[in-house]
């Protein structure tokens, strides 16, 4: 605080008075009568009338919400829902024209409530505050309290908060938060240490203040940090060393005895361009393929994990399925389930700690023995958790339903099932430790198979995807998995990860090797991130990771206990209540699936805009182009009745002049020969299947050797358009692989 300076540290957070509970409301008949038309459950519905019915009572609230995506889609359902309280929306992601302009009309009252993210978390200068609602759970007990602070904000008044669950999970979870809130168990937090590209640019900025500055000054003066209360001076050196090589200061006597530090010209472009760690992340426009229209963004650290082709994803309350990743756009299509879908707004989620997992576990334990027992389990949970008799009973029921297999999962019992080529780990650990655990038996499968496997964590499970039925191999590794191995495991496997190319790029800029602008292909961020291995700004990139996603440390012990039977492990095959809430989670506020047909409509009416260029290829002198839904039945020439139309682009004047010398009988080049066969070919196609070959040669990336297999398919499904969307998504998958 002081940089080695005496002080105190004041507390007086004890003296405010806080007020929390956990409610998930009942589902009413209005909330049932009203889901059919907002196109939601009954159970949303209820939360949002909740919601409206909280901010009528109140004189202002703030409504918290995890994320962004969160955000703008619950302010979307209580702008239909609720449309007299006013609420709107405030997140970082919002212009500040747009999030003064909110601030100001919460302010004069001309607005009761904002729904926001944690870019309200640190205040708002409005005293009159006097309810603050968490939607779904705040994942962190510091999270929570601090938005609940928000409220009532002065000595005397009592700080107000309710958070509103939603599923059996988010229940146990938000009342374990609740609880550690009321009793101040706050969690730890991390301190970042030995920030390497911190260094490097402070390094950089001490140069440019002194000119010339002895490294042992800039040393100690560095070590007054906390942050760097460890660093030796042979790695000081070393970060000086790299910057040196990057051009970003310069040493006259070569880092000899007596080095001394010099700035030179691009030190002060390379400083007041990293003023900030927050990188500049890059958006993805989501393109739906089956309308050609944009439907929202990834960020790039979503794309990053898990842009895969196939994999699907949530935005904007509707599921999509990626059929390809490109230049700053992915193509994907709407799907039809959300089983196993990614919300778009998971990488901005808060890991949920440890400790609230291990709380988590111990409640499921207790409500387990209970029932054993024939008590009433909803009776300690209102007395030991801030728990409405709702949440209590759907804790109890989720346990009950659990009890059906006989093995309860908490706090001290893992439980591992199967099913098809699914592996579902039941492990109360957090965030942090199940994706490290996660990822190391992850890493161990893939050498045993030689293949690769799908990996997905919770808080409280770890979700693993075969190549057919090898479970045994799974719990191999898990048995196998020695604490020391932990960290090798993890630096021998994340380098050919997504997760570290993205997190190089922003540690490479922080660093001065890569402009903050620049925006370069898979393949040349691969060679600049080989070339780098072994750097500062390769072990940078690896440091941020094992702070921010994962946790070593916890993961050793959780593993010595395994070994040591403190943690016991379980196997069953089949599938339990807890472990089907994990692989088909639904995700609040999400729209109902989009049947097929609504799907194939849109599409239709996208490709009905389109326009085709029709020529007559007997006399050349045919030459029409019009929309697709205008286009006659009768598919001839007016002038000499030939039935060999030609299909070309509406701009290719080029294509239908050598349409015009080949009727002419006029000699071709080699080009024109071969345009000329392909739109013969075409034309052939027409000549046998009128206008819905025209349709389909219209369609993206469909040519006369693709069109013959989509009528083909046509004929036998019975639906042309479904085939013609089949081929458009075969083209987008597999273009990038064309000369």
């Amino acid at each position: 605080l002081t940089g080695g300076e005496k002080c105190s540290v004041i507390d007086v957070a004890g003296r405010r008075k806080i007020r929390i509970s956990v409610v998930s409301p009942k589902v009413e008949k209005e909330d049932e009568e009203l889901s059919d038309a907002m196109f939601l459950q009954p159970e949303t519905v209820s939360r949002l009338r909740f919601i409206r019915e909280m901010i009528e009572k109140s004189k202002s609230t703030l409504v918290f919400t995890n994320t962004r995506e969160f955000a703008e889609v619950l302010s979307s359902r209580m702008a239909v829902f609720a449309k007299d309280t006013g609420a709107r929306t405030h997140h970082s992601s919002l212009s500040k024209e747009k999030r003064i302009e909110a601030e100001k009309e919460f302010r004069e009252g001309r607005v009761k409530a904002l729904i926001c993210t944690s870019s309200l978390e640190l205040g708002i200068d409005i005293g009159s505050i006097n309810l603050v609602l968490q939607y779904l759970s705040p994942r962190q007990v510091s999270k929570l309290l601090q938005r609940v602070g928000r409220s009532g904000h002065s000595m005397e008044e009592v700080s107000e908060g309710i958070i509103i669950s939603s599923d059996a999970d988010d229940c146990f979870e938000s009342c374990a938060i609740a609880k550690f809130a009321l009793e101040r168990k706050i969690e730890p937090s991390r301190i970042y240490g030995k920030s390497l590209d911190v260094l490097a640019q402070q390094i950089a900025g001490m140069s440019l203040e002194e000119n010339s500055m002895d490294a042992k000054k800039a040393f100690d003066t560095v070590k007054r940090s906390w942050c760097f209360r460890d660093l030796s001076f042979e790695e000081f050196m070393e970060i000086c060393r790299f910057s040196q090589k990057v051009g970003n200061i310069w040493s006259e006597s070569k880092f000899s005895d007596a080095p001394v530090l010099r700035r030179r010209k691009k030190s002060f472009e390379y400083y007041y361009s990293n003023l900030s760690t927050i990188p500049d992340i890059r958006n993805y426009k989501i393109i739906d393929i089956t309308t050609k229209k944009s439907v929202g963004t990834l960020d790039a650290e979503f794309v990053a994990l898990h842009g895969s082709p196939g994999t699907h994803f949530i935005v904007n309350g509707e599921t999509w399925r990626i059929i390809d990743v490109g230049e700053g756009k992915v193509m994907a299509e709407p799907a039809k389930g959300i089983e196993a879908a990614i919300p778009a707004w998971e990488g901005e989620l808060i890991p949920v700690p440890f400790e609230v997992s291990q709380e988590v576990g111990r409640m499921r334990r207790k409500i387990y023995e209970l029932l054993s027992e024939g008590r009433d389990a909803k009776e300690f949970i209102m007395k030991e958790y801030p728990a409405s008799p709702e949440v209590s009973e759907k804790m109890e029921n989720a346990i009950k339903k659990q009890m059906g297999c006989g093995i309860v999962p908490d706090e001290r019992t893992m439980l591992a099932e199967y099913f098809e080529d699914n592996m579902v780990i039941h492990s109360c650990f957090g965030s942090l430790v199940n994706e490290t655990l996660g990822r190391c038996i992850a890493t161990l499968v893939k050498r045993e198979i030689a293949s690769s496997v799908g990996l997905q964590t919770d808080p409280y499970r770890i979700m693993i995807k075969l190549p057919g039925r090898q479970w045994k191999i799974v719990l191999n590794a898990l048995f196998s998995l020695k604490p020391e191995d932990i960290e090798g495991l993890l630096r021998a496997d994340l380098p050919g990860s997504e997760l570290f190319n993205w997190r190089f790029i922003h540690v490479a800029k922080r660093f001065g090797i890569m402009k903050r602008n620049a925006d370069y292909g898979k393949g040349y961020l691969r060679k600049v991130i080989e070339a780098y291995r072994g750097t500062p700004a390769w072990e940078e990139a690896l440091n941020e990771i094992f702070t921010e996603k994962l946790d070593v440390e916890k993961t050793e012990e959780v593993i010595r206990m395994i070994k040591s039977g403190k943690i016991s492990v379980k196997e069953r095959a089949g599938i339990s209540y807890l472990g089907e809430q994990g692989l088909y989670k639904k995700y609040e506020i999400v729209a109902p699936d989009r049947p097929e047909s609504e799907i194939l409509d849109a599409f239709k009416r996208r490709l009905m805009r389109n326009s085709a260029r029709l020529v007559c290829c007997n006399c050349g002198r045919f030459d029409i182009t019009y929309r697709l839904s205008n286009l006659p039945d009768e598919i001839k020439c007016p002038l000499c009745e030939a039935r060999l139309i030609g299909v070309i682009h509406p701009a290719a004047d080029r294509d239908a002049e050598i349409i015009r010398k080949h009727a002419a009988g006029k000699n071709l080049s080699k080009s024109e020969m071969k345009k000329a066969s392909e739109i013969l070919d075409g034309a052939s196609i027409v000549l046998a299947h009128g206008k819905d070959a025209i349709i389909a040669l219209s369609a993206k990336g469909i040519g006369p050797k693709v069109v013959v297999r989509v009528l083909e398919k046509a004929k036998r499904s019975g639906n042309l358009y479904k085939e013609i969307l089949e081929a458009e998504k075969d083209f987008i998958r597999t273009k990038r692989y064309w000369k």
